[in-house]
């Protein structure tokens, strides 16, 4: 019976997310008829996946016992220069948008990984460097694109009658997974998060680690750039700044702790799936917008609880179990 609810108990730390989910989205069933239809289920993925997208390499960094703020300013940099791009060349458009997120990241990480910068005061100056540099060279105006080009069709397109964006979202879910769970890389992310010293004096550069994981992050925030300029075809330097507070909820939901070398990125997507269900009931039931902000600010404060009771709970459990064993 004790290993029986042992397991339980484990199952339930390690997928509760799953369960607020199920919870919410029967309950938003119950308070419309409009929810549970494959439209409406398709738009929340829609709306979404700008935010799963940039949630993915966030919480790589996070898991990697780290944290970067400027990411906002990235996705505004690298999206109003798609559309600036766009115009010129598809390919262009594409490809250095999603390079210069990853040079962008980049930055960060030799400041915090090699030179050894507190990495919260680091990003939260260079949200600010990249966002005024972006105001100079726009002048604060929109950066106008085409709305009639094969670029249209990133933000637009469909897929069997499925929205091109959402392929991107599962696809970047499924790469980071992959890149944390099955590959080398991904066992010295949580390595160094948990312990990076440890990693060091077993002969790995935990820096080199530490800097590529900020790369990488700016990689996929290069990628949601370029995908909601898309979707917007005008950008204007502000637009990044609307996605702080959900994409650092989203990561916080999905149980990364805030210490590093716990995460995983499969809770983060149904996070992203949770604040998108929030979202559409809102919008379903006509709750006024300021009655909205004042509830993201609730569910943000409540994820902040909820990671810290998860994390201490599986580090309770943890050590009962190695005590067990011993």
């Amino acid at each position: 019976m004790n290993k029986f609810y042992a397991r339980f108990r484990l199952f339930y730390l390690n997928n509760s997310i799953i369960f607020i989910f199920i919870a919410l989205s029967v309950m938003s069933g119950i308070l419309s008829d409009k929810f549970f239809s494959v439209r409406n289920w398709l738009n929340i993925l829609n709306n979404f996946s700008v935010t799963g997208i940039v949630s993915c390499g966030v919480a790589l960094v996070l898991i990697a016992g780290g944290i970067d703020l400027s990411f906002g300013s990235i996705l505004a940099c690298c999206s109003v220069f798609a559309a600036f791009l766009e115009p010129r060349s598809l390919f262009l458009a594409i490809l250095l948008p999603v390079l210069l997120g990853v040079l962008l990241g980049l930055f960060n990480g030799f400041i915090v990984a090699k030179i050894g910068a507190n990495p919260l005061i680091t990003t939260l100056g260079t949200q600010w460097l990249y966002f005024a540099l972006l105001m100079i060279v726009t002048s604060g105006n929109l950066v106008q694109g085409n709305s009639d080009t094969p670029f249209h069709f990133i933000g637009h397109g469909k897929i069997f009658n499925i929205p091109f964006p959402i392929y991107f979202f599962l696809g970047i879910v499924l790469f980071a997974w992959f890149l944390s769970r099955k590959t080398l890389y991904g066992k010295y992310l949580f390595a160094h998060g948990s312990n990076k010293n440890a990693l060091f004096c077993s002969g790995i550069d935990s820096s080199h680690i530490y800097m590529m994981t900020f790369a990488i992050m700016g990689l996929l925030v290069g990628i949601g750039g370029v995908v909601l300029s898309s979707r917007l075809i005008g950008v204007r330097p502000t637009e990044g700044g609307r996605y702080l507070m959900n994409v650092l909820t989203a990561v916080i939901l999905g149980g990364v702790s805030l210490n590093g070398g716990i995460g995983s990125l499969v809770n983060v997507m149904i996070a992203v799936v949770v604040l998108g269900v929030i979202d559409n009931s809102m919008v379903l039931l006509g709750v006024p917008y300021k009655d909205q902000q004042i509830i993201r600010g609730g569910i943000f404060i409540l994820s902040i609880i909820y990671n810290n009771y998860l994390v201490n709970q599986s580090e309770i459990f943890r050590r009962k179990s190695v005590s067990q064993e011993s």
